[in-house]
């Protein structure tokens, strides 16, 4: 993330700021780590109800 800076060329032809591309990034990291967070800590809450009985390790 602290690299260069500038722009750079696909094999198309197409020019992209590696800014833009750093912030799309970093984008998706938030609501990718956000979304599985979530989903481990509805999982911990679940198993750690007291009505329910401990799932068997397989």
């Amino acid at each position: 993330m602290l690299g260069q800076s500038g722009e750079i060329v696909d094999a198309a032809g197409q020019s992209w700021r590696l800014q833009d591309i750093r912030a799309a990034i970093v984008v998706i990291m938030v609501f990718t780590m956000f979304f599985t967070s979530l989903l481990a800590l509805l999982r911990l809450l679940g198993d750690a109800r007291p009505d329910r009985k401990p799932r068997p390790n397989n």
